[in-house]
C-alpha cells in the first residue's frame, strides 16, 4: 500500500482514488512479474500480484458492506438490558468527567478565576492597609493621635495655627 502512495502515478495512489480503484489501475497496467518486482521488491511481489487478481472480487464485497447497518443493529440488540444501559451512562460519564476535568475545562476555568480574584483582592488589602498606616503616621507626626476623627487636614491647620501663632 505504500508502494502505491508513493507513486508518482496518482492513478495508483489509494488517497487519490481509493484502495480498490488504485489496485484495478495497477492491474490495467498488466505489467509482468519483473516490472511489478522492480516496483514492489521480491518480498512484496506475492502480496500484489494477489491484490490485483483478487481485486473485483473485494470491490464486490465493499459494494456488499457499505452502507449496511448490521453491525449496528446488533450492537443496539447486544445492549438493549440493564447492562448496556449502564455501559452507556458510565461512558457517557467518562466523557463528562474528561470534559470538565481535562485541559481548559469549566472546573480549570473557575479555580484560575478564583486565584486571580484572591490575588488581587490580596494586593487590595495590602495596599488599603499601607494606605492607613501612612495617613496615621502623618497624623501622629503632624501632632495628632492617629484617630480616625483626627484627619490630616485638621492637624495641617493646627500646626500652621501654631506656627502663626509662635
Amino acid at each position: 500500500m505504500l508502494k502505491l502512495e508513493s507513486s508518482s502515478d496518482n492513478n495508483l495512489k489509494p488517497s487519490v482514488v481509493g484502495l480498490n480503484t488504485a489496485i484495478k489501475n495497477l492491474g490495467e497496467q498488466h505489467l509482468n512479474t519483473t516490472e511489478l518486482t522492480k516496483k514492489f521488491g521480491t518480498e512484496n511481489v506475492a502480496a500484489a500480484l494477489t491484490l490485483i487478481k483478487t481485486s473485483e472480487s473485494a470491490d464486490k464485497l465493499t459494494k456488499s458492506i457499505t452502507n449496511t447497518n448490521t453491525a449496528e443493529e446488533q450492537q443496539k440488540k447486544n445492549n438493549d438490558n440493564l447492562d448496556g444501559s449502564l455501559k452507556n451512562l458510565s461512558s457517557k460519564w467518562e466523557a463528562f468527567n474528561l470534559a470538565i476535568n481535562e485541559g481548559n475545562g469549566l472546573i480549570r476555568s473557575c479555580v484560575d478565576v478564583t486565584a486571580d480574584l484572591v490575588g488581587w483582592l490580596t494586593k487590595l488589602i495590602t495596599k488599603t492597609d499601607d494606605a492607613t498606616e501612612a495617613r496615621k503616621r502623618l497624623n501622629r507626626e503632624l501632632g495628632g493621635d492617629g484617630s480616625k476623627e483626627s484627619t490630616v487636614g485638621d492637624n495641617v491647620k493646627r500646626v500652621d495655627s501654631k506656627g502663626t501663632k509662635g
